[in-house]
């Protein structure tokens, strides 16, 4: 069994680290996204249409020679009631 290599992505920021930052990682055919605590709910928002209470998603390429970028944005910020 070849092992598959996790990238944590955080949506908190680091101390001294204000702006945003772009990363390139090369050779992801899968992307799966959860929360680390397995009550929160996430809203995820695809092509301007937005899921409420999702446990998790993945993504995969249906034809990944063809892909060339996949930009994916991480946000934050307080629910309102």
């Amino acid at each position: 069994m070849v092992p598959i290599p996790t990238i944590f992505l955080s949506k908190k920021p680091r101390e001294k680290e204000v702006d945003s930052k772009s990363q390139v990682i090369e050779g992801i055919s899968r992307l799966i996204c959860s929360a680390k605590q397995q009550q929160t709910m996430l809203r995820v928002s695809i092509d301007g249409v937005e899921w409420s209470d999702i446990k998790f998603f993945q993504l995969a390429a249906q034809w990944p020679t063809h892909v060339k970028h996949f930009p994916v944005g991480l946000f934050s910020g307080s629910k309102t009631t």
